[in-house]
């Protein structure tokens, strides 16, 4: 069964409707490397766009990847070049959730988003892909979205999530009052604005539940390892590294890219080689 829908992408598209997670991990790879499926859950249809690198045979590493808004930076649903690149660049299956759909608002988007996630973790386990090969990825607003994920996990005790890597995230959610310097000092490289920042977060509902600011939440200490890998240049530099610094766990990493602003996912060429590498060798550590 097949079901067409308009992406985010400025064409139609067909996502397949989801039977076996095998078939997701092992397809028959089309030209592009990419698939297109709806997982039903709850009688939702939840569409998710799956990324192959070039070499599929015995694939046992997964990352799930919740991208960013991208309204700010112009790159609103437009995750394929980074998704593609993705897979690529660390030769991993990626699994890109697609919540654009029908908008985003507190706290739907991130039940909806819980549900599937939870699901892609307990599906991949009856393959027996390990906990410690699936990556939590999320860039920007993604990134809160993955602290969201994380915090759900916790609260409902399952162990899953081992390791998450975070590119430039969207950590404080407050644009009011007690801005980080890099705020004040980097809005005049970026697109990102003190009033593009209100505007998301008055459109996706103000909320001081630490779904939204992680740095509420009181068992920081129960997150798994992190990597957060931000702009020299990006206005939320500081408060990605203010989260790494609260999380205080010697097996995370801090990277900062120099020279970047907020979304240079978009621009692959500035993503230079050496933060893949660090990417690879932060996933594959043991512990």
């Amino acid at each position: 069964m097949v079901k067409n829908v308009q992406d985010n992408f400025d064409n139609l598209i067909e996502y397949k409707l989801y039977r076996n997670v095998r078939d997701l991990i092992h397809p028959s790879i089309s030209k592009r490397n990419i698939s297109d499926y709806k997982i039903i859950l709850n009688d939702v249809l939840l569409p998710v766009r799956v990324f192959y690198p070039k070499k599929v045979s015995n694939m046992k590493k997964v990352i799930i990847y919740i991208p960013g808004d991208g309204k700010v930076t112009d790159s609103y649903g437009k995750y394929t070049e980074i998704s593609k690149d993705l897979a690529l660049k660390t030769n991993r299956c990626i699994i890109t959730v697609d919540y654009f759909e029908k908008g985003i608002k507190y706290p739907d988007t991130i039940d909806k988003i819980y549900e599937l996630v939870l699901y892609l973790y307990q599906k991949l386990h009856e393959i027996e892909i390990a906990d410690e090969d699936i990556i939590l990825v999320g860039d920007s607003f993604g990134a809160n979205l993955v602290n969201a994920m994380n915090i759900k996990f916790i609260e409902d005790g399952y162990d899953y999530i081992k390791k998450c890597v975070l590119f430039y995230p969207m950590i404080s959610m407050n644009y009011e009052e007690d801005l980080y310097e890099s705020y004040e000092a980097n809005t005049k490289f970026d697109l990102l604005t003190m009033n593009t920042c209100k505007k998301f977060i008055k459109d996706y509902g103000n909320s001081d539940d630490s779904l939204v600011k992680v740095l509420n939440y009181n068992k920081l200490d129960k997150f798994p390892n992190f990597m957060i890998i931000t702009g020299d240049i990006d206005p939320l530099r500081d408060e990605g590294k203010d989260f790494y610094d609260h999380l205080n766990n010697k097996n995370n990493v801090y990277y900062n890219l120099e020279s970047n602003t907020h979304g240079f996912l978009k621009y692959i060429h500035t993503m230079k080689d050496d933060v893949y590498q660090a990417m690879i060798d932060f996933m594959d550590k043991e512990g």
